[in-house]
């Protein structure tokens, strides 16, 4: 795995919130975020290289081919905040290069002192079928979402979270995330 730091520093900027999704069982939360990246000032801030994503190269906005990566961008949000976003076309399609990636990114959201992470994945489910669900990986997280009056779900998904987005997930609380 490599980490290519687009402004010089290695570590993340400031910030209190990162938000990731990636394509698992459907792209709505890459979307979303996505979206984000593109309609608010932002920046890359780092992308990250594995040997397992797939090997499919891609031009970017500028005309020129890159490698796969993952990206971690800098969002200005109208606030005057900032929030880290993590996307990518790919994951890694190992179980180890997803354990390898999310355990990497962990550590560098606990030096920055991320503050929340907040994922989002999609879930199989039936036409019509357009639920969302919160859960929490730390009794600290669920009781601090309930105490908002936020709705956690202690069912939901009942299959689980696969791929990088459950690793981050129910990693998080090991790392101080």
């Amino acid at each position: 795995m490599r980490l290519l730091w687009d402004d010089g520093d290695e570590s993340l900027p400031e910030h209190h919130y990162l938000l990731e999704a990636v394509p698992g069982v459907g792209n709505v939360g890459k979307l979303v975020l996505d979206t984000l990246v593109n309609t608010h000032p932002s920046r890359t801030v780092l992308r990250i290289l594995h040997p397992d994503l797939p090997p499919h190269a891609t031009l970017n906005d500028a005309g020129l081919l890159e490698p796969p990566c993952m990206t971690v961008s800098a969002v200005d949000l109208p606030s005057g905040e900032t929030v880290l976003v993590l996307t990518a076309n790919f994951q890694p399609l190992s179980p180890a290069g997803q354990y390898e990636v999310a355990t990497a990114v962990l550590e560098l959201c606990s030096d920055a002192g991320t503050g929340l992470l907040l994922i989002l994945a999609g879930l199989a489910a039936e036409v019509g079928q357009e639920s969302v669900y919160l859960v929490c990986s730390s009794a600290a997280d669920k009781e601090a979402m309930e105490a908002r009056g936020l709705e956690v779900s202690s069912e939901h998904p009942s299959a689980g979270i696969i791929g990088l987005t459950g690793l981050l997930a129910s990693l998080a609380p090991i790392h101080k995330v």
